[in-house]
């Protein structure tokens, strides 16, 4: 259904699209920031864009180098179609959730024209140590609770 292949390879559509006014993760709001995640060397596993039903892509790791550094990814949802098998993805004008192995790892609701609230988010299914409710959001060892960023192009560096 879709080849692994290396960063450059991902699809990076949602550049084209638009951004929310304020897209709210596990409590923090982001207003007008470009990623909610990105690595040091430019991955985005995560994107979500304005659409009449939000407009979603995400993506994996699937191998590392000897120095332990991502080789080869994998595109599991583009512009909300999904791409791999293991995926399911329910998308509408109030929200979405996508779950992996029976693991929901994200639920978002309260979509409205510019805004967008991410409740639920359990990133380990794609290998990351990112999980969060309504209360806040933890990556590795630290909690991010009602924090926010305005108009800033990252708001947690992986």
């Amino acid at each position: 259904m879709n080849e692994n292949t290396e960063l450059k390879g991902l699809d990076h559509s949602y550049e084209a699209y638009d951004l929310y006014d304020t897209l709210t993760v596990c409590s923090n709001q982001l207003i007008e920031t470009t990623h909610i995640l990105k690595s040091s060397s430019d991955w985005v596993p995560l994107s979500i864009r304005k659409g009449q039903n939000p407009r979603v892509w995400l993506s994996a790791v699937i191998s590392h180098g000897p120095d332990n550094q991502p080789t080869k990814y994998l595109d599991l949802i583009v512009n909300s179609e999904v791409k791999h098998n293991a995926v399911q993805f329910m998308n509408s004008k109030h929200g979405f959730k996508i779950i992996i192995d029976n693991i929901v790892v994200i639920e978002a609701g309260n979509h409205d024209k510019g805004n967008l609230e991410i409740i639920k988010m359990d990133l380990s299914p794609i290998g990351l140590p990112i999980e969060g409710d309504i209360h806040g959001l933890k990556v590795g060892g630290m909690t991010m609770s009602r924090s926010g960023v305005r108009k800033s192009n990252t708001f947690i560096g992986i």
